[in-house]
């Protein structure tokens, strides 16, 4: 995308990607135009007015790409919409969001996709470069948008994307280094339909690198690449942790099955960057403690150890959790479910002292892990963390937090959720 051309622009999405792009886009443009079709979060609001840009809310209108020359989309953006196609049929340009931000950077991209871990590799790889001594951040689904951080003058030597297959569905920038397609499993079928949808989308990750850039996946993922029968290009390496340098390297704090996965991942990117040796790599993220809501300990609470994992919002992930617990735990499960199986959650029933199930997917899944000696439902997150407190007494089990659902039948997000539980533990028990 050559943005300098472009002076009047319609942006699809007033959240958070939305108002960076208009941010971005203030510096040159005589015309911003938002589009959304719900109401906009007045702190939102706010700031798009602040700017200058013609908001439309509450529904889209193909009126609202008049007198526009290109048009910008948000990742909640499928590429289905009405005024997609009115744009293609005008011969309008349309780009994401990150398309747009990629155009004006002129650093170093590490991009990484996969169902699960993304946060944490981006995190890790950030984190690693800063304490080698140079200048990096997550951004793109973790972090802030990459147009937010340039139109504020923030430009990192390192930009390290998180990229959701909707940010890659309708995404075309090719300057990545690195690309990375971590892991993959069931998620998102109402918006890709089909399971080889939604790789497909993920796998364009890799057309996103440079010449000299390099792809690393699992040889899961590889295996997925051939039965889907996509060619993969040249330029990828399997990562597999057991035959990984940094499988002995992985810090002790950090030694999961899935985080030393993490790891590896992160630290063949930063060798690769940098050229430093594995041992440097390895000191420089010897403090690095997780993300919030990533399998976060918050402490011991009545008695036991309590683990917040809200950022789990599918099975994959709680099973993941499961498998790095010691000892049994008292599974706290539920939310807005995706239409996955949650049988697989049986593999560990080992692991599972006792089975808490709440909100919208409640039922179905104290319903499917039935095996589950002991098993208690409730309607909300609410009404199951105040029984908290008489399930520990009577298990005596750690607490794990581990949602395996979205969070929208009850929250805005998982972060809102996460801060939810964590608060209601620290009030029963100063209450208590």
């Amino acid at each position: 995308m050559t943005q300098k051309y472009y002076k009047r622009a319609l942006i699809i999405g007033g959240g958070i990607s939305g108002l960076g792009a208009a941010q971005l886009l203030a510096k040159r443009c005589t015309l911003i135009r938002v589009s959304d079709g719900k109401k906009i979060l007045p702190r939102l609001r706010d700031q798009f007015i602040k700017i200058g840009a013609e908001i439309f809310e509450g529904g889209h209108s193909d009126a609202h790409l008049e007198q526009c020359d290109v048009m910008i989309c948000s990742p909640g953006v499928p590429e289905s919409h009405p005024l997609i196609a009115l744009s293609k049929h005008r011969k309008i340009p349309i780009f994401s969001e990150i398309d747009l931000a990629m155009a004006e950077y002129s650093g170093t991209t590490v991009a990484v996709t996969g169902t699960n871990g993304k946060s944490t590799i981006c995190a890790m790889i950030a984190h690693s470069l800063k304490n080698l001594g140079h200048n990096a951040l997550p951004g793109g689904n973790f972090g802030d948008p990459p147009s937010k951080m340039l139109a504020e003058n923030r430009s990192p030597d390192y930009l390290i994307l998180e990229l959701s297959s909707y940010q890659l569905e309708i995404s075309r920038f090719k300057s990545s280094k690195v690309a990375i397609f971590s892991n993959f499993s069931f998620d998102h079928l109402g918006r890709h339909g089909t399971l080889e949808t939604y790789f497909r989308a993920k796998w364009s990750i890799f057309a996103t690198l440079i010449p000299k850039g390099i792809g690393y996946v699992t040889p899961e993922v590889l295996d997925l690449c051939r039965k889907y029968q996509i060619e993969p290009i040249s330029n990828i390496k399997v990562i597999e942790p057991s035959s990984s340098v940094y499988k002995d390297l992985t810090p002790s704090h950090l030694r999961s099955p899935h985080n030393i996965l993490n790891f590896c991942f992160a630290a063949t990117s930063v060798a690769f960057l940098t050229g430093y040796s594995d041992k440097e790599i390895s000191s420089s993220l010897q403090d690095f403690t997780g993300l919030p809501y990533r399998c976060q300990k918050i402490g011991s609470f009545f008695g036991v150890e309590v683990t917040n994992d809200s950022k789990s919002t599918n099975v994959d992930s709680t099973l993941a959790a499961l498998k790095g617990c010691s000892s049994p735990v008292i599974l706290f499960m539920g939310g807005q479910g995706k239409g996955e199986p949650y049988t697989p959650i049986l593999d560990q029933t080992q692991k599972i002292g006792a089975l808490v199930a709440f909100g919208s997917s409640g039922q179905v899944i104290y319903d499917e892990l039935s095996t589950v000696r002991h098993r208690y439902c409730f309607r909300s997150l609410k009404e199951a963390v105040s029984a908290l407190k008489a399930l520990i007494l009577q298990h005596q089990y750690p607490v794990l937090f581990s949602p395996g659902c979205a969070s929208f039948d009850e929250f805005e997000n998982y972060e809102q959720r996460g801060q939810f539980f964590s608060d209601q533990i620290i009030l029963m028990e100063g209450n208590s």
